[in-house]
């Protein structure tokens, strides 16, 4: 077999590190594909069934790694429907990388002692749009997770927590191609003014549960005359689950 590219090396390496389980498909589960000769092979099989691409659209492995995220494409054999027989896609994962260091980050419910909800209000290049949003941060290497927690309060609230419950440890942010779980905390906040000193938070926006159900269920809040998204996957869940545990 000819060497090995790098880029199959460092995506084997990764999901060696995650410790992730490669699945069975005789289980009705997908199959990631990671011996190196069966990943070659199965790259020339989708080159030479689809010229009128361009190869790089069959490349697989490590696509790009950053500080922030991790994107793989890797080959899965699956099972087709009921039928006893599988097939091969190549598909792309997107991780944290924060899920190298043992979790991806922390989503935070912030209320006042008076039960009144902090988000954040920040623009989103993702969507092109001012979002309103509840704190949330990705944890630094060698970081704990209660010590990402506190930061992540202190740097989008600029206050100090009373007291904090951990509201949900398998969070899944995304569907399709995002992988990671989430932890997600109801953070009590001490009295003061709030100074969020993260450069991405342009303000915090204080609302009560009424308030927040009735933009939610809206999907937009109009703030200062500029439209906001407020239909956010962290808010109604961290909302459900601190009302469903008597915070809120």
């Amino acid at each position: 077999m000819k060497k090995m590219p790098y880029r199959i090396q460092r995506a084997l390496k990764i999901f060696k590190i995650l410790g992730e389980k490669p699945g069975n498909v005789k289980k009705g589960e997908w199959r990631m594909v990671v011996n190196p000769a069966e990943i070659l092979r199965l790259e020339k099989q989708l080159k030479r069934k689809n010229k009128n691409y361009a190869k790089s659209e069959f490349i697989s492995g490590l696509i790009e790694e950053n500080r922030f995220y991790i994107f793989l494409k890797m080959f899965f054999e699956r099972p087709v429907g009921n039928t006893g027989k599988t097939d091969f896609v190549l598909y792309s994962r997107v991780l944290w990388a924060g899920q190298l260091n043992g979790n991806s980050g922390v989503a935070v419910l912030a209320a006042t002692e008076d039960n009144k909800i902090a988000l954040s209000r920040t623009w989103r290049p993702s969507v092109m749009n001012w979002v309103l949003e509840t704190p949330g941060t990705i944890k630094k290497a060698g970081e704990k997770i209660k010590d990402a927690l506190w930061r992540c309060v202190k740097d989008e609230i600029g206050l100090k927590i009373k007291s904090y419950e951990l509201l949900s440890k398998f969070y899944v942010p995304e569907r399709g191609i995002m992988g990671g779980v989430v932890p997600v905390y109801f953070v009590r906040l001490k009295s003061g003014i709030p100074s969020p000193t993260d450069p991405a938070i342009r303000e915090n926006i204080f609302f009560s549960k009424n308030e927040l159900e009735k933009i939610i269920k809206k999907g937009e809040f109009i703030y200062k005359g500029v439209k906001h998204f407020s239909c956010e996957g962290y808010l109604i869940s961290a909302l459900y689950l601190a009302e469903k545990k008597g915070l809120i």
